[in-house]
């Protein structure tokens, strides 16, 4: 017999985390809508912002032991919540940002970035000091934390490529540090799975001039700006490119550009975003998600895979 999930109520908390045993923030009954790109979804039990590594060790292992769900949720970027809200935890590392130089020699440079650390702070931080390897990735939205668990890539840029390790946490609260080599990286995929949450990472970067690096920079994120519409509310990239397609050419051939469920629509500039126009609810982003595959599988035979993350309750 299953034991009864814990709610994460105000007064479950005090009880498990009393004053002291804890560092951070915690709201209760949060709406996810106002903690996703989309602004859709529905409120989490709880919604925890950890103020440093221990007290996200602290609440990993506690709400672990408890039975209760949890989910990292990073930005939001590319994450569907469900209308039905998330039962048990939502847990932010937005806290946990620290960026800095750890060593360099004639030839390259190594930094270290905490997961919470939002991707496009690291994107600046190497512009200006004429650092290479994340110029592709200008305009991606979203953590360091999330870009690394999904291995983000654009323009030729993935972030396997400037990972030297990553310092993970296992559901029951151990650290380890994971040398790039043993981190089995595919397609949007770091390989790890679901249950090892990133802390942080060390970065390699080579070195260059830091005017190339900013108008390399500037250059992807003007053709994302052109190409994107990344200033819309979107989960970005809905589904993931089949090998050797484009998922947004599939989904134009087939005729979905501009289709709409309520207030969910395939956007005209690139059809694997889908755009939240006002209003729109999570149940609608799923049925259109539906939609199209069903009509790209009916014209190209390919059944897209999400690229997004779909969680929380119907």
């Amino acid at each position: 017999m299953m034991s009864a999930i814990i709610r994460l109520t105000p007064e479950y908390w005090l009880e498990r985390f009393p004053e002291g045993a804890f560092s951070g923030e915690a709201h209760f009954d949060e709406p996810m809508s106002a903690h996703t790109t989309l602004r859709l979804g529905g409120p989490a039990d709880a919604f925890i912002v950890p103020a440093d590594v221990v007290s996200f060790q602290r609440v990993i292992k506690g709400l672990t032991e408890d039975g209760s769900p949890l989910a990292v949720v990073g930005a939001g970027s590319n994450l569907v919540v469900r209308d039905g809200g998330i039962t048990g935890a939502a847990v932010s590392l937005s806290k946990l940002s620290r960026l800095e130089t750890l060593k360099e020699d004639d030839s390259t440079v190594r930094v270290f970035v905490e997961a919470g650390a939002m991707l496009g702070r690291l994107v600046r931080f190497c512009a200006e000091k004429g650092l290479t390897g994340m110029e592709g990735l200008a305009g991606i939205p979203g953590t360091v934390g999330g870009a690394i668990r999904m291995n983000a890539g654009s323009y030729g840029c993935e972030m396997r490529n400037v990972i030297d390790s990553v310092v993970v946490m296992s559901a029951r609260g151990s650290i380890e540090r994971v040398v790039a080599g043993k981190i089995p990286f595919a397609y949007r995929d770091w390989g790890l799975g679901a249950d090892r949450f990133v802390i942080g990472a060390n970065l390699v970067f080579g070195k260059s001039e830091p005017v190339k690096v900013l108008n390399a920079t500037t250059e992807n994120l003007r053709r994302k700006r052109e190409s994107q519409p990344i200033a819309e509310r979107s989960a970005g990239c809905v589904f993931k490119n089949p090998p050797e397609m484009a998922a947004w050419r599939l989904i134009d051939e087939a005729g979905m550009r501009g289709a709409a469920e309520g207030a969910i629509a395939v956007s005209a500039m690139h059809a694997n975003f889908f755009i939240n126009t006002g209003g729109g609810t999570t149940a609608q982003f799923v049925a259109l998600m539906e939609r199209v595959a069903e009509a790209v599988e009916k014209t190209a035979g390919v059944r897209l895979e999400p690229e997004v993350k779909l969680i929380g309750q119907q």
